[in-house]
């Protein structure tokens, strides 16, 4: 399985960065996307992303959640893990991580795992990946850290589940038919795309 994890993986890098290079800014449409997301009204915490390597961009919705008084976390990769800080704008002095993504200092507020109390439900999870299934499995990029992420939020927050959305964010292309699936593996609740929210 690791084999054709990896042989898919080169393939979806490729497709990705294509899907950026051709799509033009549909930052638009994926802020439309993201706010089709059934009770994406209410939901008082999100946690988001800053795109890496032809990801989509979806600062526009961060900025508009903010603005709406949300609470949104974005994440910083710490050792093995990551830890999602609260932010109050995405034009802030972020420092360039250990991919050259765009960070939050480690002396941001963190809002998980240290500071969970303050995270208020319902809640939305964002994420990126290379490839999603119509069923919502999700292919990751390889180290891990979604994975170790969401198991300790979800296992955290075992009687909240219900009040917690999760979210990929991807380029309509990055769907496909078939993802080698582990035990580990933990399906998304929905997709965002540049044409349209689908729900699993």
């Amino acid at each position: 399985m690791n084999e054709a994890k990896a042989e898919l993986r080169q393939k979806m890098r490729e497709r990705v960065k294509q899907c950026a290079m051709t799509g033009g800014d549909t930052s638009r449409q994926f802020l439309q996307s993201i706010y089709a997301i059934p009770g994406i009204e209410g939901t008082d915490t999100v946690f988001a992303f800053f795109p890496y390597a032809g990801e989509p961009d979806i600062t526009p919705a961060i900025s508009r959640m903010i603005d709406e008084g949300r609470t949104v976390a974005v994440p910083r990769i710490t050792g093995e893990d990551l830890t999602f800080h609260a932010i109050n704008s995405v034009t802030g002095d972020f420092l360039p991580g250990a991919f050259g993504i765009p960070e939050p200092d480690s002396s941001w507020p963190t809002l998980f795992p240290e500071q969970s109390h303050l995270i208020r439900f319902p809640a939305v999870i964002l994420m990126p990946g290379l490839a999603f299934s119509r069923e919502g499995s999700r292919l990751g990029r390889g180290r891990g850290y979604y994975d170790r992420f969401l198991s300790d939020f979800l296992s955290h927050f075992a009687e909240r589940r219900r009040e917690i959305t999760l979210a990929g964010v991807c380029w309509e292309a990055q769907i496909i038919e078939d993802i080698p699936v582990e035990s580990h593996d933990i399906r998304v609740n929905c997709l965002c795309t540049e044409k349209n929210c689908i729900l699993i």
